[in-house]
C-alpha cells in the first residue's frame, strides 16, 4: 500500500514552510550571533610573543593581531591575554 496517496497536500505544505521558517531562523540567529561578535571589542586571546617591530601578537580565533603592549612585565606563551580590537589599533593588557 502506498501511503504516500494518503498525504493530505495542504498539510504536506504546511509543514515544508514550516520547516523552511524554522531553518531561516536558526540561520538569521547564527548570523547575528556571529555580527554581535565581531562587533565585541574586548575579547580574551593567546600571547604569542613579539613581532620584529616590537607589537604584540595575539591569536583570537585561528587570526593573528598585531598590538600595541600595554603591561609593563612579561607573559608566558599561550596564557591568556586581554585584547581590545578598536578602531585606531589593537591593544593588548593582563594583569
Amino acid at each position: 500500500m502506498d501511503y504516500g496517496t494518503f498525504i493530505d497536500a495542504n498539510l504536506l505544505g504546511a509543514l515544508l514552510t514550516a520547516r523552511e521558517v524554522e531553518r531561516q531562523a536558526t540561520i538569521d540567529n547564527e548570523y547575528q550571533r556571529l555580527l554581535n561578535e565581531r562587533r565585541q571589542s574586548d575579547v580574551t586571546g593567546r600571547w604569542k610573543g613579539f613581532d620584529e617591530q616590537g607589537f604584540g601578537k595575539v591569536e583570537y580565533r585561528g587570526e593573528i593581531y598585531t598590538c600595541v603592549v600595554l603591561a609593563h612585565t612579561c607573559r608566558q606563551f599561550n596564557a591568556p591575554v586581554n585584547l581590545r580590537r578598536t578602531k585606531r589599533g589593537n591593544f593588548v593588557g593582563w594583569q
